[in-house]
């Protein structure tokens, strides 16, 4: 759980429509973007290959620019770390040379990137992509079912992987994620 003093909860999140569902997961999305950023970063510093997964197309970008920015400056400047994001606005085409150059980077000293970071919504790379090459899936929003879930953790764990996958689910106090979460759990 993010606990509420590190959320940052703000008014009319980008691309929001005004009340209801979609602004609730907006601001939840939001409150997220900073702990999520702060995480990846360290992750990045430890070289590994993470993937950040949202669920609104309007908050990839504002995540890249996040984990980017919470890099260290060294790190930031270096010009070793493999940073890209992907939506459903792009095609699949698209989304798929994404992922097979995530699946095919060798990351750590002596490699040309000494780390991965791939932000992306969970929709957009739920079905046909495979990223079994993670070291760890940032989920910064949850899926709304269990198969959601399901589906999610299957691009990430196949047959014939070589190493383990860490899963991190955040819920952002105070926000529709605990709503969610009672659901997922049951």
């Amino acid at each position: 759980h993010v606990p509420a003093e590190e959320c940052r909860v703000g008014e009319g999140a980008p691309g929001a429509r005004r009340g209801g569902i979609e602004e609730a997961v907006a601001r939840a999305a939001d409150a997220k973007l900073r702990p999520v950023a702060a995480h990846a970063a360290e992750a990045i510093v430890a070289g590994e290959k993470i993937a950040v997964l949202g669920n609104r197309r309007a908050w990839v970008p504002r995540m890249a620019a996040a984990v980017e920015s919470a890099l260290p400056s060294g790190v930031r400047r270096d010009g070793r770390v493999w940073l890209r994001a992907t939506s459903g606005e792009d095609d699949v085409s698209a989304r798929l040379r994404l992922a097979d150059e995530f699946m095919h980077l060798r990351v750590g000293p002596g490699e040309q990137y000494r780390a991965a970071c791939l932000v992306a919504t969970g929709e957009s790379i739920e079905t046909s992509i495979d990223l079994h090459d993670a070291d760890r899936v940032l989920n910064a929003a949850l899926p709304w079912t269990p198969a959601g879930v399901e589906q999610r953790e299957g691009r990430f764990r196949r047959i014939g992987q070589a190493r383990p996958v860490q899963y991190v689910f955040y819920i952002a106090e105070g926000t529709i994620d605990e709503a969610i979460e009672r659901t997922l759990i049951g």
